[in-house]
């Protein structure tokens, strides 16, 4: 098969719970250490192979403002220079930044009301840090619903990213992996990008050029359209498990697969080459539709999945979205919701942080403890609020700001340099580090009707095909970190993150 006729996406999604880095500083620091390195190797490979690597990189806005933290930033000094980090992967050419959310909302389990502006501020916050306009989205944790769509397309995003078994042919046929389709709902129009379960399952735990190659080839001899360029697009964590945490980088992702294959590709002897999926869908536009696969009683086998702790916070998030939208719609606001309602919309927003909705009781906590006050802000004779659980720090609201405060776009990036090449002086200079308020936008009201009640999509966990398991590596397969690697890290109380 000759060398490009197998195109590759390969993406790496990156987030932390609000607070989560500033936790692990007082309580693990050397796992902090582990996850910053995992941010260090991608910026310096982005540079190091820029004449062929192609990445996406999904940061998340709640990430971005943890690496842009001033205390954070000069605490964390003996383990790694944040603003280096950042100003490495903002300049990498070879990255291609994915958009999550503007607080990495799971937009299927909040109001439909507020699903604009967490599409929206984040594609401002992302144009403002990192200079880059966001064409793709990755939906936290996989959850997805056609009814989002229409929200997708307003905020200015061209595909949108889902496991391949969420698919399927308007006939009912399977879905080829190998190219993109388009999804239509409520007159909009969005193309879908399928993710291969099983190579992303190995891109997490361990594999290898080789290997790679060998099962990416048999993969698209069973392409039922058979046509080139195909294009197979993978997606994992980028800051999960021993595979991407090594200590020795050689017996790691970078090391044992990322390295050699870039090196095979700079040689034109490799079948598989990356790409850029905005290169890609602008040269080859999807003709043919897909639709979701639904199971009827999908949200309520979600919604039973919740604990009753989750249920409650749950139904607490939607009393006080409802709250702030009756009085912003109001004809007659009452007088204290001029300074009130900003405030207390970007609580309810930062309450909708999937580190929140999907986390652990002391996640739970926090989000109460963000809700408590919005509602105490919206309310013109708020009643006693109660303290919050020792381990919960409580987020003060931001200063009120004008809706229609603007963000002032940084300059092109220069070309960049490898970062272990870096020597000139002004290096330091174009590092990014103001503090995370400049990057966040004073919330924008949008009295949007809402979508048709959203159906809740699980998770992607279908095996891999056969065939496609990982051969492994020197080291093994690396399975997931015990001890709560799997949760979402709490206030005061921080896990490893998943």
């Amino acid at each position: 098969m000759p060398s490009g006729s197998i195109q590759h996406a390969l993406g790496l999604h990156l987030y932390q719970p609000a607070g989560n880095l500033r936790d692990l500083l007082r309580q693990d620091e050397a796992e902090l250490g582990r996850i910053l390195r995992c941010y260090e190797r991608i910026a310096h490979h982005a540079h190091k192979y820029a004449q062929v690597a192609r990445l996406h990189v999904a940061l998340s806005v709640v990430l971005l403002e943890q690496l842009r933290d001033p205390e954070l930033i000069a605490a964390c000094r003996h383990l790694a220079d944040l603003p280096a980090i950042l100003e490495d992967l903002r300049s990498a050419p070879s990255i291609e930044f994915v958009g999550t959310g503007y607080r990495h909302a799971p937009l299927p389990l909040i109001p439909p009301d507020d699903w604009d502006e967490q599409l929206r501020n984040e594609r401002v916050t992302a144009e403002a840090v990192l200079g880059r306009v966001l064409k793709g989205y990755w939906p936290p944790a996989s959850l997805f619903t056609a009814a989002m769509v229409p929200a997708l397309v307003r905020a200015g995003y061209e595909y949108v990213l889902l496991p391949q078994a969420l698919l399927a042919m308007r006939d009912g046929g399977s879905v080829d992996p190998y190219r993109p389709y388009r999804l239509v709902h409520g007159g909009a129009r969005i193309v879908v990008v399928p993710l291969d379960g099983g190579f992303s399952h190995a891109q997490e735990t361990g594999l290898d050029a080789p290997w790679f190659a060998d099962e990416v080839r048999n993969g698209v001899a069973q392409s039922p359209v058979g046509e080139s360029p195909y294009l197979l697009t993978t997606w994992s964590d980028g800051e999960r498990g021993e595979w991407f945490r090594r200590l020795d980088e050689e017996y790691g992702f970078f090391g044992q697969f990322f390295s050699p294959y870039m090196e095979f590709c700079e040689t034109g002897e490799f079948p598989v080459r990356p790409v850029h999926l905005a290169d890609y869908l602008s040269a080859h536009r999807p003709k043919a539709e897909v639709v979701l696969r639904v199971e009827p009683l999908a949200e309520a086998l979600a919604a039973a999945a919740r604990d009753d702790s989750q249920r409650l916070a749950h139904d607490r998030l939607l009393r006080s979205s409802a709250r702030y939208w009756a009085l912003a719609r109001s004809a007659t606001p009452p007088a204290h919701a001029r300074t009130a309602l900003p405030q207390a919309r970007e609580l309810i927003l930062r309450a909708e942080d999937s580190g929140f909705l999907l986390g652990d009781a002391d996640r739970r906590a926090a989000m109460l403890a963000l809700l408590d006050q919005a509602d105490g802000l919206l309310d013109p004779k708020p009643s006693p609020i109660a303290k919050p659980s020792p381990a919960v720090t409580p987020v003060p609201p931001p200063p009120p700001t004008a809706a229609s405060a603007t963000v002032q776009k940084p300059p092109a990036a220069a070309a960049p340099a490898r970062p272990a090449e870096r020597t000139d002086a002004k290096a330091a200079d174009a590092r990014v580090d103001a503090p995370p308020e400049a990057a966040v936008l004073a919330p924008t009201v949008v009295a949007a009707a809402p979508p048709e009640s959203p159906v809740v999509t699980p998770r992607d966990g279908a095996p891999a095909a056969a065939g496609r398991a990982a051969r492994p590596v020197p080291t093994g397969p690396a399975a997931r970190k015990p001890k709560g690697s799997a949760k979402r890290s709490g206030r005061g109380k921080p896990k490893r993150r998943s």
